[in-house]
């Protein structure tokens, strides 16, 4: 527990092809349309958030929330009030929001991996301790869709991306 959460970095568009993602600066402004209570916006290609207490605390179920990308999820207290939140929703018309991850894609006529990396920001209003595992699924349709997925937590990144 903290007293604010700062966010600050250089913005990135995510480029998606047939066979790959890549990444290229964004020098652009942006208006986050905040629902947790904080402000912030991207100036320049630079993004600048703080949050304090959030707002529209609810009680966490944190073994549905991490579930999906997560085995085992634990969570050492059970009635914690809290918001998790992995992007910020921007009000434009061209990008729906911002956030910390980092995907990879390799993909040919054999099938292919796609590694996603992603930053949750989870507030709560007493100290709690989350465990799991990380999950990977593999989707074994045709060579033209059979792609690998593996999926984890990556604590420190230096991008921002903006999802279209």
């Amino acid at each position: 527990m903290g007293d604010a959460l700062k966010l600050s970095g250089q913005v990135y568009l995510q480029k998606y092809t047939e066979t790959s993602i890549t990444y290229q600066e964004f020098d652009g402004d942006l208006t986050i349309d905040d629902y947790y209570g904080g402000s912030g916006e991207v100036k320049n290609g630079k993004l600048f958030y703080t949050i304090g207490i959030p707002t529209n605390l609810e009680t966490l179920n944190v073994e549905d929330y991490f579930g999906y990308n997560y085995d085992n999820v634990k969570v050492s207290e059970q009635n914690v009030k809290g918001v998790i939140f992995y992007s910020l929703d921007l009000n434009d018309s061209t990008y729906d929001s911002l956030h910390k991850s980092n995907t990879t894609l390799s993909r040919n006529s054999k099938g292919g991996s796609m590694t996603y990396e992603s930053v949750y920001y989870v507030y709560v209003d007493n100290n709690i301790t989350i465990s799991g595992k990380g999950k990977t699924e593999t989707n074994n349709g045709t060579a033209d869709e059979g792609i690998s997925y593996s999926s984890g937590y990556l604590v420190d990144m230096t991008t921002i991306n903006l999802a279209p």
